[in-house]
């Protein structure tokens, strides 16, 4: 019998014992048939999703989780100064540079805190419950309610993400010249759909985490910024953005970024931004000094909002 069950309710209920992984594929699983078969896609999804977060989680313990928490929190502080440091070496390995080989490098630096500290919280935590098994059973059981808050913010924040990006899905969709980007459109209209339409439906527009944080919203917005040349035209000739590169520093970034033809394209012109465009200007060391300026960065942030106001507002509408 389970550690803690037994601690709580005693010997006699040890013939009651049903295996708790079992238990969760059955009412998951059966769930997940059950809403497919009345047509809500979306909420068999969140089924799926919750069963086989809900077993990771029993089967991992909370002591996995904690260890998460505390690497995510020490990489939030030391990747950041870390993985500038490292810049140069990230640039030597992969001949990376700008934007792309700071986020390259925070990025691993990050990961590598989070796997050391996760791993390490782990097996301690293990060795320390190896002769408490009712702990051990509670871990495990703190676990499993871990695991259902992972899968509910896994599955919140895929189809939050799918509502959102779905009119540039669906402009994407409006072009017909096939290939993998136009099956993808298509896969993300499909989930927005099955998620409004579901159960689910309601709960993922109350709880969409890209409208409640900002760092999120502003991400959404440079996308969508991005994928209209009229939006991404305003934002390079706005006043605002003007003003900073009438400054000498600027004046010299703004050559540099017009001495290459792709960028020069979209910085003079109504040209369309495509992904190459996109990867030059993330690739580009000029870009990464300016948003390396505070004052800079405030500034963008402020016109893209200004510039997007309208653009994913009258989207939405319109579908």
């Amino acid at each position: 019998m389970d550690p803690l069950l037994e601690t709580l309710f005693g010997e006699e209920k040890k013939r009651a014992k049903i295996p708790v992984s079992l238990i969760i594929v059955c009412i998951t699983a059966g769930s997940a048939i059950y809403f497919y078969a009345r047509g809500d896609y979306g909420t068999a999804t969140a089924m799926a999703v919750m069963g086989v977060a809900l077993r990771s989680g029993y089967r991992v313990g909370a002591a996995t989780y904690l260890g998460f928490l505390i690497g995510g929190a020490l990489s939030m502080v030391m990747a950041a100064p870390l993985g500038k440091l490292l810049e140069p070496l990230f640039q030597q390995m992969f001949a990376t540079h700008g934007v792309i080989n700071r986020v390259l490098s925070i990025g691993v630096v990050g990961s590598i805190t989070i796997l050391i500290v996760t791993v390490s919280m782990r097996n301690l935590v293990r060795r320390q419950f190896r002769d408490r098994l009712w702990l051990k059973s509670c871990d495990k059981w703190l676990g499993l309610v871990c695991g259902g808050i992972q899968g509910m913010a896994i599955f919140l924040v895929m189809a939050s993400g799918a509502i959102i990006i779905e009119p540039i899905a669906r402009e994407e969709l409006m072009k017909r010249n096939g290939g993998g980007t136009q099956r993808l459109a298509q896969r993300v209209v499909g989930i927005a759909e099955a998620t409004r339409s579901g159960a689910v439906g309601p709960w993922v527009t109350a709880w969409n985490p890209f409208e409640r944080f900002g760092s999120l919203k502003s991400l959404l917005q440079g996308i969508s910024v991005l994928q209209n040349p009229e939006s991404m035209n305003s934002v390079v000739h706005h006043p605002a953005l003007e003003e900073f590169f009438e400054q000498p520093e600027f004046q010299r970034i703004r050559e540099q970024l017009r001495a290459e033809p792709r960028l020069n394209s979209v910085l003079s012109s109504d040209a369309q931004m495509t992904f190459q465009t996109v990867a030059s200007l993330l690739d580009s060391p000029a870009i990464l000094r300016m948003l390396d300026n505070p004052d800079f960065r405030r500034t963008l942030k402020q016109v893209v909002g200004e510039v997007d106001s309208q653009v994913l507002l009258s989207a939405n509408d319109d579908w």
